[in-house]
């Protein structure tokens, strides 16, 4: 990438954004500065949510720290080089405590005179896909594998459509992107996708299907080699090609999505995330998942799998009688920490089913979901 020899004026631009923030200015005097002018759109975030949420870490006393290349942004680069690159911080507030990550993609103009030569500008997408291959082991309150599923491990892909963008102000809830989309596979058969109240969109058994009760877990993301026939080989192997169709505002678009990595099809055991210290005596409860101070540590699993990281901890509590689930998600903590209390308390009406959820991710972006069904 040519691109690279130019890396290090990327400090530049986290300096620039950092004295931005210490300035103190409000949300329309940001938009107006030429870090933010020429913003784009990045994943359904636009200029003005930019600047929102650089308004954000101006009155919460937040910084960026170094940026880090992700990666290239664009979708198909020409001749070797990238003309917008990915890339991550760490946020810290005024005690250097890592409060956020904030990511996004940046351009190089090696003519620019009133900014930087590194510039935020966006992926110039207006909203994200991707589709990964993926890996669905269940267990059992005590840890060992729930005889009650087959196969256990499965394998299959996970299918990501964002359908919601984060309002730029934290206490305001998300807002919905779109309400559908079909899925085209290699091998010519497409599955419908559809909202439920989200982050990202839901397999759907409903063509067209806008409001669909989401189930919590893995099921609504993945299409499972043992639950579709359709699943074969073509669509299974590293640069497998996917055509995602969906209608935002009111123009439609197909994107393209590559498989990354190949589905591989036996995953062991130990690959995916455990909780240290289950057993038959100590078993995971449901008092322990909805009292707000249950803490899980998964230090085992991590030594023994360097190259795999925790990237989502969710507990699920589905009603009995039916209907949506609760689900309360726990930012993970940044490696090397392996443990991490599971706040916020849970109080159920009637009777419902507790499930604790892991996922992890590889070196090359399969996701592993490891799901432990409490003991009532």
């Amino acid at each position: 990438m040519a691109l690279v020899g130019n890396l290090p004026a990327l400090d530049d631009l986290g300096a620039a954004l950092n004295q931005l923030i210490a300035q103190g200015k409000d949300v329309s005097t940001i938009l107006t500065h030429a870090l933010v002018a020429g913003y784009d759109k990045h994943n359904g975030r636009v200029n003005t949510d930019l600047a929102a949420i650089l308004s954000v870490f101006t009155t919460s006393n937040r910084q960026f720290g170094r940026f880090q290349l992700l990666g290239c942004a664009d979708d198909a680069p020409a001749a070797g080089n990238c003309s917008k690159v990915l890339v991550g911080a760490l946020v810290s507030d005024s005690t250097g405590a890592v409060v956020d990550l904030f990511s996004d993609a940046v351009s190089f103009n090696k003519a620019a005179t009133t900014t930087n030569k590194w510039n935020l500008v966006g992926n110039g997408k207006k909203l994200a896909v991707a589709i990964h291959p993926l890996g669905f082991a269940a267990r059992n309150a005590e840890g060992a594998a729930d005889a009650t599923l087959s196969p256990n491990p499965g394998i299959g892909l996970q299918v990501e459509i964002q359908a919601q963008t984060p309002d730029p102000l934290p206490t305001n809830p998300p807002l919905q992107l779109l309400s559908s989309a079909t899925v085209q596979m290699p091998g010519g058969f497409s599955i419908p996708f559809g909202y439920c109240n989200r982050t990202l969109l839901c397999v759907s058994t409903t063509t067209g299907a806008t409001n669909l009760i989401p189930t919590g877990g893995v099921g609504d993301l993945a299409i499972q080699r043992a639950a579709v026939g359709w699943l074969g080989s073509v669509d299974s192997v590293r640069s497998a090609r996917y055509l995602v169709n969906y209608t935002i505002g009111s123009a439609a678009e197909t994107r393209t999505a590559y498989l990354r990595a190949d589905v591989l099809g036996d995953l062991a055991a130990a690959r995916f995330a455990a909780v240290d210290g289950l057993s038959t005596s100590v078993p995971l409860r449901a008092v322990d998942l909805q009292s707000g101070a249950y803490t899980v540590n998964w230090a085992g699993w991590a030594a023994a799998n360097p190259d795999l990281r925790l990237i989502e901890i969710k507990r699920v509590f589905t009603p009995a009688a039916g209907g949506a689930p609760a689900v309360l998600d726990t930012v993970v903590p940044l490696p090397p920490k392996t443990s991490v209390a599971l706040g916020g308390v849970y109080t159920p009406v009637g009777s419902v089913k507790s499930e604790l959820w892991l996922q992890a991710v590889d070196s090359v972006g399969r996701r592993l979901h490891t799901r432990y069904t409490a003991k009532p």
